[in-house]
């Protein structure tokens, strides 16, 4: 075996006396030494027990005496945490009987001043603790003081490490005191910590436990405090490494002896280790043949398997491409039927469709016809009346204070003759029905017959009538809003009304049921309405119910108008919320612009309802959505809720005057299943001239 003391890298100072290292196999020979008889680790060297050097990775000559020290092996940890550490091992100390000494001024080191050297000239001594639960190895490199009777050395130095007595196990806030404390530094990864003044701190000190201990010299001092901070010096070890990784700590000293001996038995180890690995390679050679015996049997025993498996697979395909084959033939049959019955049905429906097309045809000219004619008297119309509001806006202010007093007085005799109308109407049903009274009481049966159907006949004209008053109170309602903003000071709210009476006199309306062609169209490519099951025949019903792919709606209402987003008065949803239990189960409107070469869509404008109205709404209430003006005189039975632009899904140049391509009423698609339940029956928009009212029913 080659001799590798060539590799021995030797130092002389205080830390480290003695570093060696010795490769086998690229690894590293760890030397432990046991205090009671030889052991032999695996891999490792063999030394006699009472050795007085421990040769431990690459860190050193590690010693002690006869074994007897901590030094005789590594002691383990437990992390604990924030640098700090259990001693898991129980550990002795080798101390020096030469002398102790006094920390009179607290600064733990003996520096003269009040500090106490007291000679002894007693032989070593080894000192066992055997409570390693209560030792914690605290490191930081910060720095921080040692303790001493719970509380930390002001005066002393600052120290990096210390390894300290806590009085509950496991518990750094409970440090008693420090017996070894210094500074580190780092050899790789692992810390070289030295100990300060090689001194060791006892926990309590002088105690009554050491009084008398020993005998005063000339010159010494009679006696010593109790509770004083005592310390002795260290035999065997001026400090430790500790590893990190493996969480182990191993003292280090000076001694170099026994280094041939030692070396003499690493040699002898790598020897033998030599001739095991030469042992080793023979058998496992031998192994290795007969596994590869081995291997061709099994080999050749699969393949024999994997061809008969391979064979019945091959029949087994050929019996399936012949079913598949027949079965094909019998599918194709069908389809072939399939296509005649569909080819003449679709013949059938185009017959149909041209027949209707003819027919909505004649109707469409018809329909423009009684448009155009209403666009023209319309147009002409609002053209007589802005010569009107031209030409009158200023009387109308002048006549404004007469017209308050002549419409009260106008008022307050109507009321009057209501009143009186209802008190002489009264009079005469009185009347009437003492007359009828009398005469149902001198008549015979077959001409109260008569005169019963005369009755039934003047309450059906009645009931006409009742129908026509109803009509005319609507008309002097709708009035009376006209008056009530000409007689408010506020002229800047007339707009609106008129806007919407306006609108409710030239708008183009159209009912629609939720299972017709043409609401299957606007449903487009979201869900469908379906019939309603809580409020029968109100609206377009929609809930994204579990196991609908189309767990949204997008219903659009409009396209292509040739109006930009300027144009638009307004637009209005009457929806009835069955669900309110997140903001994302009510509806919103969505309106796309013509696109661009960039995409289907130059912009998209989202409005959602205000947080504050979503809060005042409640589970079955109808509500009016709008966007832009709020149309007053309509849908007044709910309350009005404006839309406010998003500006989170909002996205484009979002421009005035962009064209409208499409307006749509739509849900969340990610809303929670059954979260959503609507009902939607009134969608209107008035944009320019355009004023479409859609009236859904189910």
């Amino acid at each position: 075996m080659p001799d590798k003391r060539n590799q021995l890298n030797l130092y002389d100072q205080q830390d480290v006396s003695k570093n060696f290292q010795i490769d086998h196999n690229n690894g590293v020979i760890e030397v432990r030494v046991p205090d009671s008889s030889n052991m032999t680790v695996s891999g490792k060297a063999t030394f006699d027990a009472g050795s007085t050097c421990i040769i431990r990775d690459n860190e050193g000559v590690l010693c002690g005496v006869g074994g007897t020290s901590l030094l005789h092996t590594s002691i383990n940890v437990n992390d604990l945490g924030n640098d700090n550490y259990q001693l898991a091992d129980q550990f002795s100390v080798n101390y020096s009987g030469v002398s102790f000494y006094v920390d009179g001024d607290l600064d733990n080191k003996i520096s003269g001043g009040s500090d106490i050297t007291i000679p002894i000239g007693a032989p070593n001594s080894v000192g066992t603790y055997i409570d390693p639960q209560h030792y914690i190895l605290s490191i930081d490199a910060n720095g921080f003081k040692p303790y001493f009777n719970s509380q930390p050395l002001a005066n002393a130095d600052n120290v990096t490490w210390a390894l300290s007595y806590v009085d509950t196990p496991g518990d750094a806030t409970t440090i008693r005191s420090t017996i070894l404390s210094g500074s580190f530094v780092m050899n790789g990864s692992v810390y070289k910590l030295s100990v300060n003044g090689g001194m060791e701190w006892p926990v309590n000190g002088w105690d009554a436990n050491r009084e008398g201990y020993w005998v005063a010299t000339t010159g010494a001092p009679s006696g010593i405090p109790l509770g004083s901070h005592i310390a002795a010096d260290i035999a065997d070890f001026v400090g430790f490494y500790f590893n990190p990784n493996t969480l182990e700590l191993s003292a280090f000293c000076q001694s170099e002896d026994s280094l041939e001996s030692i070396f003499d038995t690493i040699d002898s180890s790598m020897s033998t280790l030599t001739s095991n690995l030469v042992s080793e390679t023979t058998r496992a050679g031998d192994a290795e043949t007969v596994l590869d015996n081995k291997l061709d049997t099994e080999i050749a025993a699969l393949t024999a398997t994997d061809a008969a498996h391979h064979a019945t697979i091959l029949a087994g395909i050929a019996t399936e491409v012949a079913r598949a084959q027949q079965a094909e033939s019998s599918l194709q049959v069908s389809l072939d039927n399939e296509q005649v019955r569909a080819e003449a049905s679709e013949q059938t429906i185009l017959n149909t469709v041209a027949a209707l097309t003819v027919t909505e045809t004649a109707n469409g000219s018809a329909h423009q016809t009684v448009i155009d004619n209403e666009v023209a008297r319309a147009t002409a119309s609002e053209a007589a009346i802005q010569a009107d509001e031209d030409s009158n806006e200023q009387a109308a202010s002048d006549a404004l204070v007469l017209s308050q007093t002549t419409l009260q007085s106008n008022i307050d005799n109507s009321n009057t003759n209501l009143t009186n109308q209802s008190a002489s109407a009264q009079a005469v049903e009185a009347s009437i029905q003492s007359q009828i009274s009398n005469i149902l009481s001198n008549i015979d049966p077959v001409s109260l017959s008569s005169l019963s159907e005369i009755i039934s006949h003047f309450s059906s004209d009645d009931a006409d009538t009742n129908n026509l008053i109803n009509e005319l109170l609507q008309r002097i309602v709708n009035t009376e809003n006209v008056l009530n903003c000409l007689l408010d000071p506020d002229l800047g709210e007339l707009d609106p009304v008129l806007k919407s009476l306006y609108d409710l006199l030239h708008a183009v309306s159209v009912s629609i049921n939720f299972d017709s062609p043409e609401a299957i169209q606007i449903a487009a490519d979201g869900s469908p309405p379906t019939a309603n099951p809580t409020d029968s025949g109100l609206g377009w019903y929609y809930k994204n119910q579990a196991g609908n792919p189309l767990n949204k709606i997008n219903w659009y209402f409009a396209s292509n108008l040739g109006m930009t987003m300027n144009d638009i008065s307004y637009i209005s949803i009457r929806v009835k919320v069955y669900n309110t239990v997140a903001v994302n189960s009510f509806p919103f409107l969505t309106i796309y612009t013509t696109g661009t070469a960039n995409g289907w869509y130059q912009s998209r404008f989202s409005f959602l309802l205000k947080n504050a109205d979503i809060q005042n709404t409640s589970d079955g209430d109808t509500i009016l959505m709008y966007h832009e003006m709020n149309p007053l005189s309509q849908d007044k039975d709910v309350p009005h809720y404006e839309l406010e632009q998003d500006s989170f899904s909002s996205v484009g140049p979002l421009l005035g005057n962009e064209s409208i391509f499409l307006i749509a009423l739509s849900t969340d698609s990610s809303a929670a299943t059954d979260n959503v339940e609507i009902a939607v029956d009134k969608f209107t928009y008035s944009i320019g001239d355009n004023v479409s009212v859609f009236n859904l029913t189910s």
